[in-house]
């Protein structure tokens, strides 16, 4: 299981031994401890198991198809955000690394704006995640809603009024109460396709 994001805590994946100094040359004054990841994601979960960073820079090496890859998955971790590294300004890679879920980019020959840059990309991860988030907790209701309307034969409306009305009358937060009735829908719908599955067809 991965640890909780460390807010001081940076590594470094996929980068050259002298971007990997450069980087912990910068950041160390910033208070971020280093950790270099240089055969990718996989060596960054076993390395980071216990305490995860708080943003992860990729570096560009051959292939760069690679890079991005990395960057692509570690942004649908969504464990922190990803900041790329390049040698120059290339508009068409650092297009893709954004369509990649990049959240900054900086210039490893030119390291003076990295504060701001982790700053913005920390902080434009903190938006996103709180996105996700709500639409996460907007999909429980709506499924909860759903489940409400399929058992007693009434609309949306109504079936957020109940959820709304549970929900004052036992102290509790409208989200609880619709994470519950999820819980309990799956629970009672498992033993049903169980036994469906195995009740021998009538053409047997």
């Amino acid at each position: 299981m991965l640890g909780k994001p460390d807010p001081r805590s940076a590594a470094v994946v996929y980068a050259h031994g002298h971007t990997t100094t450069a980087l912990r040359d910068a950041l160390t004054p910033l208070g971020y401890e280093v950790r270099a990841c240089e055969e990718g994601v996989d060596e960054l979960v076993w390395r980071t198991e216990e305490v995860q960073p708080s943003v992860a820079f990729v570096g560009r090496r051959e292939p760069p198809e690679l890079a991005l890859a990395l960057m692509g998955r570690l942004a649908h971790d969504a464990t922190c955000p990803v900041v790329a590294v390049v040698p120059e300004l290339d508009p068409a890679y650092v297009q893709e690394a954004a369509r990649r879920g990049a959240f900054g980019v900086v210039l490893e020959t030119d390291l003076t704006a990295l504060p701001a840059v982790v700053e913005i990309a920390r902080a434009r991860f903190a938006q996103y995640r709180a996105l996700q988030n709500a639409f996460a907790r907007r999909a429980t209701v709506e499924q909860a809603k759903g489940i409400l309307m399929a058992q007693h034969g009434i609309d949306q409306n109504a079936a957020f009024d109940l959820l709304r009305t549970h929900a004052r009358r036992s102290s509790t937060k409208v989200l609880a109460v619709a994470e519950a009735i999820v819980r309990s829908h799956a629970l009672l719908a498992a033993p049903e396709r169980s036994a469906a599955a195995g009740r021998p067809s009538a053409s047997a």
